[in-house]
């Protein structure tokens, strides 16, 4: 069969200034302003009354062995709902079940260690099996202890319900579209 070259998947990821959400703009804002000239912000900086009215939906990250390895180290309650039990407070990412949803947010976590710089993602449909009918916005910043690697990863994510829902046929579950 002929080599079709097709062009690669979109991938869900984009520079931070992309944002939409207002409420995520204004956490990527936040953090550039704290984090001033330098890398990014030591976690000692990032102030609960700073992210006020995102608190529920901020997460922190330990990078652990320069990213090889992610452990979510604090998680507002919109997270931790829906996370669910699988992904909790102490945990590291490689010891949740392998799926679409912990391979991408190992690929959306490695690339703000990588490339020391703010990620975010989507709109997308999330990839977490039992809530599908989300669309998800995110964005992942770095945290620096030395001014020169990444030693954390703050997070928020908006969640908003998906417009468009078709049933499987043959296993009665939803497909995302």
């Amino acid at each position: 069969m002929k080599d079709l070259d097709l062009p690669p998947a979109p991938t869900p990821f984009k520079p931070a200034f992309r944002l939409e959400n207002p409420r995520l703009v204004e956490v990527y804002r936040t953090w550039r302003d704290l984090a001033g000239t330098r890398l990014a912000p030591a976690r000692k900086d990032i102030a609960p009354a700073k992210f006020k009215e995102v608190l529920s939906n901020l997460f922190l990250v330990d990078v652990v062995d320069n990213g090889a390895d992610f452990r979510l180290a604090l998680a507002g309650d919109t997270v931790v709902r829906f996370l669910g039990s699988e992904y909790t407070v102490g945990k590291l990412l490689s010891e949740v079940s392998p799926s679409p949803f912990q391979e991408r947010s190992f690929v959306f976590f490695k690339r703000v260690v990588e490339d020391r710089v703010p990620v975010a993602l989507g709109p997308v449909r999330t990839l977490h099996e039992q809530h599908g009918y989300f669309d998800n916005e995110a964005v992942v910043v770095p945290l620096s202890e030395d001014g020169a690697s990444v030693a954390g990863l703050m997070g928020a994510i908006h969640l908003t319900r998906a417009l468009f829902e078709t049933p499987q046929k043959s296993q009665g579950k939803r497909q995302r579209v």
